[in-house]
């Protein structure tokens, strides 16, 4: 059911700290949404199903349109569960604005691997 499963896009190098004092370096996994409607809560449990199909438990999203409502209280319950959820919004990202709470990104040129990234997410999504 593509557009339906919010799965993960690619992976990221980061720091966290996941609820320790000391931060790890782990991998993030993200997910990229450049369309007109919000991320819904659908995706994002898809999203959280796959991250931790992987092991994963950092997840990064990056949408064009946010979040909607019920996407952001679900966030919330998976932050407060052992999971470390970001949202940022691709306008932000683009600009260098880029604030994840306890996460830390660990790319030299994020912007060429974002450009990337989307390049490819575009080319498998035509």
């Amino acid at each position: 059911m593509q557009g339906q499963d919010g799965g993960i896009d690619g992976r990221i190098p980061i720091l966290s700290n996941q609820g320790n004092l000391n931060q790890l370096e782990a991998e993030a996994g993200f997910n990229i949404k450049i369309e007109k409607k919000q991320f819904s809560r659908l995706e994002l449990n898809g999203f959280v199903g796959d991250l931790q199909g992987e092991n994963l438990h950092t997840g990064i999203i990056v949408t064009a349109s946010g979040l909607a409502p019920d996407a952001k209280a679900e966030v919330k319950r998976h932050n407060a569960n052992n999971m470390e959820l970001c949202h940022l919004l691709l306008e932000d990202l683009l600009s260098g604005e880029i604030s994840c709470n306890q996460i830390q990104l660990l790319v030299d040129d994020w912007e060429s691997n974002l450009k990337a990234s989307l390049r490819r997410y575009y080319q498998n999504n035509k």
